[in-house]
């Protein structure tokens, strides 16, 4: 049965539709493409297997970043796969966000994310956000700056509890505190961005296969007892809104973005500057997979308030607004070749845009029974994600035609 995921009598959607549907029609019956688009760090012989720079397996990286507070160093935890003994072969890289209170190299440990990329030839990247909250202040924390700092039309007024809000010494120095205050002030795109082209400079990677993920603080819970004693009563204010927020910020640069239970706050639908608008042109071709719980308070599908008081944007009209820049259907319909991960304990469903002109991008949403920060019928959940991230690519029109460049074709099996 066909589902209805947006009304017609939405004028913001409706506008963003057809705006939108003739900014992207430039790519227009792009086929999937293939060959490989190969970063700078592939270039460095003639015909050499050389040696690579990072080890098979994990490592720790650190990287000097300035902002506008100055220069500060920060880190990230990369594994690479068997695959990387030649290092003139691009392969595809991850990148996956923390929770608040979490670190890079905790990330994968509760997932099989590096088994599935050292099988595949996948580079796995796990940044870490920076904690530069008064030590004496409560709630401080890691987390990540996405750009809403010290707007107060986030949330509610007053709070239900104040102490959530937190105003880290980086948002001091810029004056960008307010009660709907909850990171970083540094700048976490440019960040990522350095981190980005500092991998892509240092190894081979496919340009064109870079992915991005993030779940909430949820995640984080179940890998060590401590942060569940931590986090267990705060409000998990989701890393995936980072995950929204660099596709916003870094239109072009992502094969596919995969943000779990997780939305943009209220107003930020689009980013502060209107930037998937402006830039749809540079979107269009980037695969969404949204996962999210149904029964979720702290961030509620259908949007609206929080329990804790932020007010987000629902997932329909997020999803819209991507389904709308790779011109596909107005209505979702259900998802295809997606049967074996769904129903299971949780009651999985998978619905999707169809018919995408940005081809091959797809917009896809499975919703699930559940709270927030619980994964649904683990490791089925991690299969779902691995199988979007190999079927998604970059088109790229000056290879139109090329037979689709993956290391591994197999779709993982669900248990």
């Amino acid at each position: 049965m066909t589902m209805r995921s947006r009304g017609r009598h939405d004028v913001f959607r409706e506008f963003s539709h057809h705006i939108l549907w003739m900014v992207g029609v430039c790519c227009v019956n792009v086929a999937v493409t293939g060959s490989a688009r190969p970063s700078s760090g592939c270039r460095q012989a003639p015909n050499a297997h050389l040696t690579p720079t990072y080890p098979v397996g994990g490592s720790n990286l650190t990287i000097p970043v300035t902002d506008a507070l100055g220069t500060i160093n920060r880190s990230a935890y990369l594994v690479f796969p068997p695959h990387q003994r030649d290092a003139n072969l691009p392969l595809p890289v991850v990148v996956a966000f923390h929770g608040q209170s979490g670190t890079g190299p905790q990330t994968g440990s509760g997932h099989l994310w590096d088994e599935y990329a050292a099988r595949d030839g996948y580079v796995m990247v796990y940044p870490t956000g920076m904690d530069d909250a008064d030590p004496n202040e409560p709630g401080g924390n890691t987390g990540w700056n996405v750009g809403t700092n010290g707007d107060t039309s986030t949330c509610v007024d007053p709070m239900p509890d104040p102490t959530y809000s937190v105003c880290h010494t980086s948002c001091v120095t810029l004056k960008q505190c307010g009660r709907c205050s909850w990171s970083t002030c540094r700048d976490d795109v440019k960040f990522i961005g350095e981190l980005l082209d500092h991998v892509a400079a240092t190894a081979c990677i496919d340009l064109d296969a870079v992915h991005i993920s993030g779940a909430s603080n949820g995640g984080m819970m179940a890998l060590t007892p401590s942060l569940v004693l931590e986090q267990v009563d705060k409000p998990l204010l989701t890393v995936c809104v980072q995950v929204h927020y660099l596709g916003q910020q870094m239109p072009g640069r992502f094969a596919s973005i995969n943000p779990v239970f997780a939305l943009p706050l209220v107003g930020y639908l689009v980013g502060s500057n209107s930037t998937l608008i402006t830039a749809s042109a540079a979107v269009a071709g980037t695969s969404v997979l949204a996962i999210h719980d149904r029964q979720d308070t702290n961030i509620p599908v259908a949007g609206g308030v929080s329990q804790y008081g932020w007010i987000y944007e629902p997932l329909s009209r997020v999803l819209g607004v991507y389904a709308a820049i790779n011109g596909c259907s107005e209505e979702q319909s259900p998802a295809v070749n997606l049967t074996a991960f769904e129903g299971g304990l949780s009651n999985i469903v998978c619905t999707e845009y169809l018919t995408c002109k940005a081809a091959p991008a797809r917009v896809i949403q499975c919703l699930y029974d559940g709270s927030h920060g619980v994964w649904p019928d683990q490791p089925l959940t991690d299969e779902l994600m691995w199988w979007f991230f190999t079927r998604s690519h970059r088109p790229d029109p000056a290879r139109r035609g090329h037979t689709h460049h993956v290391l591994a074709q197999a779709t993982p099996t669900p248990p």
